[in-house]
């Protein structure tokens, strides 16, 4: 119980950057009892990719709900939700969130993050441009709104297309051989070692988006994700439900890193434990 635990910011992290949408097997599906032609998940995505070219900044909204069952049939069920303020070129976000019941507060900016430890209240900062497997990290919190949801497009069985009159809602269907395809690859490149956590295997991987017909900018995206977890010959589950919304873009205020971060103890000076 104790090493899947462990796994709850792994899964966190996996949720934020594990997010994009479908293959060409994938297709649009009309709903209503009046058939009309409704945009093709191809289309969506072409307006938004357009749309994403003039985006500088947003704020997102997040509320999770995470179960995690151990091999014995213990339950936690951990509950997350925060704001984040993210500016594109360059990279930066500011994260404000509560988990467990523990606040965490956190920039990144120039490749350095800076974390608030929640016991203490003192900040630590990291680079994350050296550390093994935080360049991967990195690339994926820099990447566009617009290739996350392409990135999960080309792992979909099926994807819904439905016109809301000023939105469209795209329901994707994620292939859990092909998550699961996805995830071996990620981590491979990454340079993590995910040995010592376990065997990891999706059977649900369920994405939802709102796009907004004026801007075609995302309004909202949810999140439902089922994974197994064996450690040892022992299997538990983790089960996760997290809705976003998104707004202020293009009107969000410059991220600014406080003095007491920027002069915090920084984490790259000391080696790692063997």
């Amino acid at each position: 119980m104790r090493k899947i635990k462990h796994l709850s910011w792994l899964v966190l992290a996996l949720a934020l950057f594990l997010t994009g949408c479908g293959t060409d097997s994938a297709s649009s599906e009309e709903t209503g009892s009046e058939k009309k032609k409704t945009a093709s998940p191809e289309e969506i995505l072409e307006k938004t990719n357009k749309a994403s070219k003039d985006l500088k900044s947003y704020s997102m909204t997040m509320s999770q709900e995470m179960e995690i069952t151990a091999p014995d049939g213990t339950n936690q069920l951990t509950e997350t939700s925060g704001t984040t303020i993210a500016e594109t070129d360059p990279m930066a976000m500011y994260i404000d969130m509560t988990t467990a019941d523990q606040s965490v507060e956190m920039y990144v900016k120039e490749n350095i993050m800076y974390m608030k430890e929640p016991v203490t209240g003192s900040w630590i900062k990291l680079d994350i441009g050296t550390e093994m497997g935080s360049e991967y990290l990195n690339e994926q919190l820099s990447k566009p709104i617009d290739e996350q949801i392409q990135q999960v497009k080309d792992l979909a069985e099926s994807i819904k297309v439905t016109d809301n009159g000023d939105s469209y809602t795209m329901d994707i269907k994620v292939a859990a051989d092909k998550m699961n395809e996805f995830l071996a690859s990620q981590m491979g490149s990454s340079g993590l070692d995910m040995s010592a956590v376990g065997d990891m295997e999706y059977d649900k991987f369920n994405y939802t988006v709102d796009i907004d017909k004026e801007t075609y900018f995302p309004v909202s995206m949810s999140l439902e994700m089922n994974m197994n977890i064996t450690v040892e010959g022992e299997t538990g589950q983790i089960k996760m439900v997290s809705d976003n919304t998104f707004d202020d873009y293009n009107e969000t205020e410059p991220i600014e890193i406080p003095d007491e971060a920027k002069n915090a103890a920084d984490l790259s000076d000391y080696p790692a434990a063997s």
